[in-house]
């Protein structure tokens, strides 16, 4: 991995389900780049896939607190100290970062950062301020030496340079590659479907807890995290058990084909710090690439990219909230307006014009 042409994206998670860095490296490659993905392989990690990019997991001792940052970072430097100078390394969020300071940092034109989120302000460190202190001080040391930066929406770029103005910042939104699949507005089962992490704060206790209240109505949830157990226990307590499905973990292309049964898709983000309230989440770009109405919070991102209509968007994160914008979504007249409006809406916000931009974007700068 010699040329100038050689890129390496390091993630900290397994690679199986992160469609946006699969996207990424998938475009990188088929514009000539020689492309490799680094992640690590957990205990349950799915068998990888074939790509047109290398990929590399690797195997830590640890999975959890500070020992896993130390031993993620320590697996990374060890594999990528090996590479020529001329490769290009590009960080996925804070949690990668310290691997490219320690080996670009005399060489910042072949370093760059691809900010999937603003991580010190993560719901899981808002109330943990220490921890949050430190996360703040590292980006600070590492952004201060950084030259180029990319991330998934206007909000967190327009932080980050207010924060930062010396750097070259670019937006990629988290858009996938542009689909044709025609849903049907009259939906039987009506299945409401959530994709994504099961973390704090995506709103999935109050989409547990409305199921009572609608009938013929369906929750499925595809993903992982550590709120499995939790919610395993909600569910087997809700009176709307037999209509909620905890789906697990599940490969992209499956994920396609449960999206494309779904009645509409949920993103509801409980505003815990500017993480969150700045996002542009992929199942956002998903729902309205397979043309399904989905509900969002109104968060400026989600408003920016509600004209014409294809969202519902909620002002406070909250059971009754949640119950009105699906009570809503029930009206089959408006709900086909919507379904309407995303098919016509998928020909301007997809991958195919976002990773045109960005590949442009780092070819400019890697001479």
């Amino acid at each position: 991995m010699g040329s100038t042409r050689a890129i390496v994206f390091t993630v900290s998670n397994d690679l199986v389900t992160d469609q946006r860095m699969i996207r990424i490296a998938t475009s990188f490659a088929q514009q000539g780049w020689e492309v490799t993905l680094v992640g690590r392989e957990k205990p349950d990690s799915l068998p990888l896939k074939e790509h047109p990019f290398k990929q590399v997991r690797l195997k830590l001792s640890f999975h959890h607190g500070p020992l896993f940052y130390l031993s993620l970072n320590w697996a990374l430097w060890r594999y990528l100290r090996q590479l020529s100078d001329e490769v290009v390394i590009v960080n996925v969020d804070l949690d990668t970062l310290a691997t490219g300071w320690l080996l670009r940092r005399h060489t910042p034109e072949r370093w760059f950062y691809e900010a999937h989120e603003y991580f010190p302000e993560v719901p899981e460190l808002q109330e943990r301020r220490w921890k949050k202190f430190i996360w703040l001080k590292l980006e600070k040391i590492f952004l201060s030496r950084l030259k180029f930066l990319s991330t998934v929406s206007e909000s967190v770029a327009h932080h980050f340079r207010k924060l930062y103005p010396h750097l070259d910042c670019m937006v990629a939104r988290n858009f996938p590659v542009q689909r044709f699949h025609i849903p049907t507005s009259f939906c039987i089962p009506k299945i409401i479907l959530y994709q994504g992490d099961l973390n704090e704060g995506r709103g999935l206790e109050i989409a547990i807890e409305v199921m009572p209240y609608f009938e013929d109505v369906y929750l499925y949830i595809v993903g992982d995290g550590y709120l499995k157990e939790k919610l395993q226990r909600l569910i087997g307590n809700s009176k709307a058990s037999e209509r909620i499905k905890l789906l697990g973990k599940v490969y992209p292309d499956e994920l396609k084909a449960i999206t494309d049964q779904a009645w509409i898709g949920i993103n509801l983000l409980e505003n815990k710090g500017l993480n969150y309230y700045y996002s542009l989440a992929n199942k956002f770009g998903d729902y309205l690439q397979a043309g399904l109405p989905q509900i969002n919070m109104n968060y400026p991102e989600y408003k920016a990219l509600n004209s014409p209509q294809v969202s519902e968007l909620i002002d406070h994160y909250s059971k009754e909230d949640l119950i009105k914008a699906i009570n809503k979504l029930l009206n089959e007249s408006h709900h086909k307006k919507l379904v309407d409006n995303a098919i016509k809406l998928r020909a301007r916000y997809n991958w195919e014009i976002e990773a045109g931009r960005m590949i442009k974007w780092y070819d400019d700068r890697v001479k």
